[in-house]
């Protein structure tokens, strides 16, 4: 008896591949969104166990919020005079250098690129906020496309030391005080609405902060110096978040919560946000910033969240500052 064996025609095959293709266009993009899903669930999750360790460190501390700031040693406040803050991260370029690399222990080199620095695992460490996480890997977020020590910035407004812009155009030149409205978690009349951790994109060069040691002045450093800060008083991004999500961004507050902000208008966030010039200029640190105008309600809802419900506090002697400054969005 013969047997005949049929192959399949080209048609057929053109079927197949045709039916291949369809199912593929299909299931990728259902694939990429688990991803993405995925992803933006464990950055909440890392934002919690920040939030939670920074909570923690205040209850230890009489309520005393950390420092938003990223160098512990040579605090600069008005009034203040030169102090050692309670940085949450410590990337201190001028501390000691066991590496002899001119550099400090602070800062090491990009695996994918050499000009390219980021924040080492002894900054991290090094932080106030470390000995209450006791994991370097929360820092990072798993939509973070870049490689890096630290994916986020905490609030600049809040702690004994706030960002020196805070402390120099609003603690100081506005409530003529010595001590941050914001500093004590009893402080703050809104924590449910009071940010705490957001994903940060920045870059700068160790040049624009006084670097230079060893030629590495003109590196670029891939993390957001100081603490975040969008003037609650205009609509200018001052820092921006980073625009790693199609249509928003994972926040958490200081009430302990973590909440996914859907940006209103998400095509004109990324046109305009991304204008923005990652080198600063030492002569002028005001080049990159940003204004909001275009895109009020995001503008609006992010200098909210700074310091909320705090301008009387902020501003004692000046009522009609006190009643522009925003409450909970």
């Amino acid at each position: 008896m013969s047997r005949t064996t049929r192959a399949f025609t080209i048609i057929e095959l053109l079927v197949v591949i045709a039916v291949i293709g369809v199912l593929s266009s299909i299931l990728l993009p259902a694939v990429s969104n688990v991803r993405r899903t995925a992803a933006r669930t464990q950055d909440q999750s890392n934002q919690r166990q920040l939030v939670l360790g920074a909570i923690n460190y205040a209850d230890t501390r009489k309520g005393q919020i950390m420092s938003g700031n990223t160098q512990r040693q040579d605090y600069f406040g008005s009034e203040q005079g030169d102090q050692t803050c309670d940085a949450w991260v410590n990337a201190q370029p001028e501390n000691f250098d066991l590496d002899g690399d001119g550099l400090g222990d602070y800062f090491i080199q990009s695996d994918g690129d050499e000009e390219l620095l980021v924040e080492s695992p002894f900054a991290i460490e090094e932080g106030v906020l470390f000995p209450y996480v006791n994991n370097p890997d929360i820092y990072v977020s798993p939509q973070d496309p870049f490689t890096r020590g630290r994916s986020y910035s905490f609030n600049g407004y809040l702690g004994k030391y706030p960002d020196s812009y805070v402390f120099d155009r609003v603690v100081t030149g506005a409530a003529n005080k010595r001590r941050n409205p914001a500093e004590r978690l009893s402080n703050l009349p809104n924590p449910e609405c009071t940010m705490a951790f957001v994903v940060e994109e920045q870059r700068f060069t160790l040049g624009a902060i006084g670097v230079s040691s060893s030629g590495w002045g003109g590196s670029e450093v891939s993390f957001n110096q100081k603490g975040y800060i969008v003037d609650p008083l205009s609509r200018v991004w001052i820092d921006l978040p980073a625009l790693w999500n199609p249509d928003g961004v994972n926040i958490s507050y200081m009430d302990g919560r973590v909440d996914y902000y859907t940006w209103q208008n998400p095509g004109a966030v990324k046109r305009i946000l991304r204008t923005r010039l990652f080198t600063s200029s030492p002569e002028d640190d005001t080049n990159n910033w940003v204004p909001g105008d275009a895109i009020p309600e995001d503008t609006d809802y992010f200098r909210a969240l700074m310091a909320p419900g705090l301008g009387n506090a902020f501003f004692p002697a000046d009522p009609n500052i006190a009643s522009q400054w925003p409450i909970c969005p």
